[in-house]
């Protein structure tokens, strides 16, 4: 006889592996999804770091503005002509990514901007990031008048410009404009000026240079202290300037160079050239007839300016010629006359090493 047992035995260890085998399922699909979340998140982990640190933005040109109307509503102490800051920054920034970019922050110097606008003049800040679009260029403008805690910020225009960016990333990027650095080379050269030998100042700025860039404009400033307690003032703009002496100095020399970025460097100092009487303008004399029997002779120097107290002397050359004076004294006109007594023939008329010039008395 067969005795059955009991079918419930059965059906629990079919339960118990259905369970197990569910848990054993539960537990996997769990850790796939947490291996997934962690994939995930170190996926974008990773693509944020590669963003960062692929962020690419380049400061690839500036333009400075010295807007003289816009420093209307602020007091500027001191002479105009000195006193010289920028009001307005316009920089280019190209984005070299493939991925578009922000700025939130820009400083100039040391200090930060609290605002700054885009070419359209829309306004853009930490809240409100400027978007520098992927492989382009866009400019950033700056108000050095209004845009900053301290008003106005005072950059001079001698001074190098320092541009930072921060980027939505707090990347950084730099760069420095620096200032062209005037160089002054002089020397004193004789000229042929047909009536005499000029001395000529010759000025030499072309080894001024400009690290980041190219020097494009020259201004030379030659003060000329020969009258002692004043001087008169004289520009030049070329890079080689070829100066006639008019005075025996001293003279005093500036040089202010820019370049292609609108940066001017000055020299600190002046280049002093001391007093030498030989810098004096040459003098030449110049005889002109009166009437038949007087002439007037004239100490001119090469400014067509007469000379006053100059000796003139008379001497006959040939014939017989007889004169009331042989020696004279020119005037404030810079003339001295001379007239024939009597006689006719040719007289020779001097004045220390000028050329001397002749003239004939006829009967």
């Amino acid at each position: 006889m067969v005795v059955m047992r009991d079918s419930h035995e059965g059906v629990s260890v079919i339960v118990g592996t259905l369970m197990l085998i569910l848990i054993t399922v539960i537990a996997a699909a769990s850790l796939a999804i947490m291996i997934s979340e962690f994939e995930k998140d170190e996926m974008e982990r990773q693509a944020h770091l590669n963003a960062v640190e692929s962020e690419d933005l380049r400061i690839t040109a500036v333009e400075l503005e010295n807007n003289l109307t816009d420093w209307g509503s602020y007091i500027i102490i001191g002479n105009d002509t000195e006193w010289n800051n920028w009001s307005r920054i316009i920089f280019d920034v190209s984005n070299m990514n493939i991925k578009d970019s922000k700025v939130i922050a820009v400083r100039i110097n040391d200090d930060y901007a609290l605002s700054f606008y885009d070419e359209e003049g829309n306004v853009y800040d930490k809240d409100h990031p400027f978007v520098i679009e992927a492989t382009k260029t866009s400019s950033i403008n700056v108000s050095l008048l209004s845009a900053f805690k301290s008003k106005p910020k005072m950059v001079s225009t001698d001074e190098t410009i320092k541009i930072s960016l921060i980027s939505l990333y707090y990347n950084g990027f730099n760069k420095n404009f620096k200032n062209p650095v005037p160089s002054i080379n002089y020397a004193i050269e004789s000229e042929d000026i047909l009536v005499a030998d000029q001395l000529v100042l010759v000025l030499d700025g072309r080894q001024s240079f400009d690290e980041d860039g190219s020097v494009v404009d020259y201004l030379w400033t030659v003060q000329d202290w020969s009258e002692g307690t004043s001087c008169t003032n004289s520009t030049y703009t070329t890079n080689v300037a070829r100066i006639p002496l008019t005075g025996e100095g001293p003279f005093k020399i500036w040089l202010k160079v820019t370049d292609n970025d609108g940066l001017s460097g000055r020299s600190p100092e002046p280049v002093v050239i001391p007093k030498n009487s030989m810098y004096t303008p040459p003098m030449y004399l110049e005889v002109s007839e009166v009437d038949a029997d007087t002439i007037a002779v004239c100490i001119k120097n090469i400014n067509n300016v007469g000379l006053p107290d100059q000796p003139v002397t008379a001497a006959v050359v040939d014939g017989n010629v007889t004169l009331s004076k042989w020696f004279g004294i020119t005037d404030g006109s810079g003339e001295a006359e001379f007239d024939k007594n009597s006689g006719m023939g040719t007289i020779r008329l001097s004045s220390g090493k000028l050329a001397p010039q002749y003239y004939y008395f006829a009967s």
